[in-house]
């Protein structure tokens, strides 16, 4: 089948958003994931727009990736903590999760844009690419209820993360939140 932005729901050109987020919620999907530099968009053009305000009528989670990628170097990051942000102030959905700590490669970033704003973080391959003592201050700042245990297979493995979280400062309760807790409410789990 031919591509076409019309054909994937979760592709920023997609004239059809709520439609096609409608079906993904009516199939039984929790939410999406994009990827602003493979879908050659920033985060917070309209097209995304479109799509985070679907998703948050329709309660669905939206995962994104965040920061530099790796596979995209010498070109411009699609998905910085300021434009993030940006997008946070027109559409404010409160499942929105940001990959690789925030934003990979960009920590001093995300702790002056993004820390204390109303999204998750996952761990996934992030606070191996910034200092310990950032991760800690970023973890403090933005708070152990926001912080989501991801791993960036194969790049990364569960055991790779887990040994990371375990360097910080984090109380047993806390670890408990990051690892699994947080993801059971942000899923909707009992």
């Amino acid at each position: 089948r031919k591509y076409h932005p019309d054909n994937y729901a979760n592709n920023p050109l997609a004239d059809l958003a709520q439609e096609k987020m409608k079906q993904i919620k009516d199939s039984g999907f929790l939410g999406v994931k994009i990827h602003p530099d493979y879908q050659d968009t920033f985060i917070d053009d309209d097209g995304y727009v479109r799509i985070l305000s679907a998703a948050r009528e329709l309660d669905l989670i939206v995962a994104t990736h965040s920061g530099a990628d790796a596979g995209y170097r010498g070109m411009p990051v699609r998905c910085t903590p300021e434009r993030v942000k940006k997008i946070i102030g027109k559409v404010g959905h409160e499942k929105f999760v940001l990959a690789h700590y925030g934003a990979n490669e960009m920590p001093n970033e995300v702790f002056d844009e993004l820390c204390g704003e109303n999204v998750y973080f996952d761990t996934s391959f992030g606070f191996s690419q910034m200092p310990k003592f950032f991760a800690q201050k970023i973890l403090d700042t933005h708070g152990a209820d926001k912080i989501l245990f991801g791993t960036d297979t194969p790049w990364h493995t569960a055991k790779m993360e887990l040994t990371l979280l375990n360097s910080l400062q984090i109380s047993a309760e806390d670890m408990d939140k990051i690892t699994h807790l947080n993801a059971k409410k942000l899923l909707g789990l009992k």
